[in-house]
């Protein structure tokens, strides 16, 4: 069917043809250049937690909370500590507890690779030429 040439619409529904959670919308009609001819629209909108129900429907609806106001349902960006409140809704509640503010519970994120200690083990550090000072 060209660009420009437009199906004539007869029929509309909607109906589950690829089996997920979420009903697509089924159009029917007829074109000169194919006949009669069925379309399927997919719904496109995120379902992050594959419920069936949009991520935006959830948040809009109050179903699901949305603390960072990101579009994302909190239960799908997680709870890394396993307190029972989602992150990004304990990050709204305490800034302090994300002092990055990379949007992960610094409790979570691990601290880094230790590079010297100052006392002669390991690399030497680069702002002390006598790597002086007790263990570790």
């Amino acid at each position: 069917m060209g660009m420009t040439e437009q199906l004539q619409l007869d029929h509309i529904r909607a109906g589950n043809v690829l089996g997920d959670a979420r009903p697509e919308l089924l159009v029917g009609g007829w074109s000169p250049s194919t006949g009669h001819a069925v379309r399927v629209l997919r719904n496109l909108a995120p379902d992050c937690n594959n419920n069936g129900v949009d991520d935006p429907v959830e948040i809009a609806n109050g179903m699901t909370p949305d603390c960072n106001a990101n579009g994302i349902p909190d239960s799908c960006e997680g709870d890394c500590d396993a307190n029972g409140t989602f992150d990004p809704c304990q990050i709204a509640a305490n800034p302090a507890e994300d002092l990055d503010a990379d949007g992960t519970l610094d409790i979570c994120e691990t601290a880094g690779v230790p590079y010297c200690f100052g006392d002669g083990t390991g690399n030497a550090c680069p702002c002390d030429p006598g790597q002086a000072g007790s263990i570790g």
